[in-house]
C-alpha cells in the first residue's frame, strides 16, 4: 500500500524494516508532491531569469 521501494528496506534486519515501514509514507504520493514543489521552483527561477 505504501508502494516504497524496495531496495530501501533491503539488506536491513525485520525489526528496523518494520519501524522503517511504519513510520513511512506513501511514496508516490511523497514522490509527486516532491516532484510538483521542484516544479514549481524550477518555473519561479526561470521567470526571475527573464524579468531580470
Amino acid at each position: 500500500m505504501k508502494t516504497i521501494p524496495e531496495e530501501l528496506v533491503h539488506g536491513l534486519s525485520e525489526t528496523v524494516s518494520h519501524e522503517l515501514l511504519g513510520q513511512s509514507v506513501v511514496f508516490t504520493a511523497f514522490r509527486a508532491v516532491g516532484r510538483l514543489v521542484g516544479n514549481c521552483l524550477a518555473s519561479l527561477k526561470r521567470s526571475d531569469a527573464i524579468a531580470a
